[in-house]
């Protein structure tokens, strides 16, 4: 029987550096902090380039805004329980209770695709920014390896201490001067990454 393949098997270049932490990118990987994705491409990736890192804000995040739908639910019952035996106040009821749902609906599609698209993605050869602003609109800020000059992990607040996310700013010497990674988790590891990922590109061994 053919052996299985791993979806996030490190690619062979990867396997021979020594002394690294990109060895340890398969574990603990989650949908917001995942190594080697296999089944992610991108507009514009090259033939040999290889994803290391997709990284997206923890779905956790949004927690206030899954209250707000909750809350926005709730609403026509709230309205409709005063009223409840007047004429005519179950239709009212329905109306308000399809109308709930569909604001409820539209709102949990659009942050979905929010969270989905808003991605940084760290391969081989540079950083990309995508930010998704709506269905008909979006940006990307890309940088090449070799134009970063520094990575800066800034830190803040309970959520930071608790959840472990954290901003990562990439100041490049390219026609992007900053690249912000914007509540990413493991912010230390994908700085300690992108540092090792600098050397070995310069060393010539990725």
């Amino acid at each position: 029987m053919a052996k299985r393949e791993n979806p996030n098997e490190i690619p062979k270049k990867f396997r021979s550096l020594k002394n690294t932490v990109l060895k340890n990118l398969k574990e603990k990987n989650s949908d917001s902090f995942k190594a080697f994705p296999k089944e992610l491409n991108f507009l514009d990736k090259e033939r040999d380039e290889n994803i290391v890192l997709v990284l997206r804000t923890p779905f956790f995040r949004y927690i206030p805004q899954m209250i707000a739908m909750l809350l926005t639910l709730l609403l026509p019952l709230i309205i409709y329980l005063p009223i409840s035996e007047e004429e005519g106040s179950r239709t009212f009821m329905i109306a308000m209770m399809l109308i709930a749902v569909m604001i409820v609906v539209t709102f949990l599609i659009f942050a979905v695709l929010r969270w989905y698209y808003n991605v940084g993605i760290i391969t081989d050869k540079r950083v990309l920014d995508i930010d998704f602003h709506n269905i008909m609109s979006h940006s990307v800020a890309e940088a090449r390896l070799e134009k970063i000059v520094d990575i800066t992990v800034k830190q803040k607040g309970i959520e930071g201490s608790i959840f472990d996310v954290a901003d990562i700013h990439i100041q490049t010497a390219g026609s992007n001067p900053e690249i912000v990674f914007s509540k990413i988790p493991r912010a230390r590891d994908v700085q300690n990454i992108l540092y090792e990922l600098l050397e070995n590109r310069k060393k010539g061994k990725i």
